[in-house]
């Protein structure tokens, strides 16, 4: 499910998430938008596995796209994209990795990854710093779009506190799961969360 746009081109499914790319593309004119938190509401409504289509869709068109997996608690982006997941963000704000190892090439098209990597008790609380502001900013200057997974915004403070330095946040809700009522005050407790 993770890779329809590569694996089955021509399916329905794939045709929404090039969709979806365009109306990015168009609703982000004029918008300096290089990195592009994408979160949801609960668990479970896909916004993994809008991630990675997204990013394989963007790469179809030339576009240079690094996918980060911030979700340090239940990272899926190494799963979906078949690489390692022994060395990733985690060990970077840990100072253990260098950036550049973190980063991993998707053998099928020209996507990089950097995965969760090896994480320990309160690792997520290193998103939370200037290390994580000084490396999006340093991969924002080498890629045309950074997307990053986090947890969903109504279970940890972790997206909130990521939404604060990302261009963009994207709120994927899952259609016959995600009741628009819910989904709206989800997302005006987090922004009024983030104010605080």
């Amino acid at each position: 499910i993770g890779r329809n746009v590569l694996e089955d081109p021509s399916s329905g499914m794939a045709e929404a998430y090039r969709g979806i790319r365009t109306a990015l593309h168009f609703g982000l004119r004029g918008i300096r938008a290089k990195t592009i938190l994408v979160t949801s509401p609960a668990p479970q409504e896909g916004k993994s596995t809008l991630i990675s289509n997204l990013a394989v869709s963007m790469a179809h068109v030339g576009q240079r796209v690094l996918v980060m997996d911030a979700d340090l608690r239940q990272p899926r982006q190494h799963a979906i994209f078949s690489v390692a997941n022994d060395t990733g963000l985690a060990n970077v704000l840990a100072g253990e990795t260098p950036v550049d190892r973190a980063i991993h090439r998707f053998n099928h098209v020209a996507v990089d990854v950097m995965p969760a990597g090896r994480t320990e008790e309160h690792s997520y609380e290193r998103l939370n710093g200037q290390t994580m502001v000084d490396l999006l900013a340093d991969l924002a200057a080498r890629y045309d779009l950074v997307l990053i997974d986090s947890p969903p915004v109504m279970s940890v403070t972790d997206p909130l506190v990521l939404a604060a330095i990302c261009d963009v946040t994207v709120l994927v809700v899952r259609a016959g799961q995600s009741h628009r009522t819910e989904a709206e005050q989800r997302g005006a407790d987090g922004a009024e969360r983030q104010r605080a």
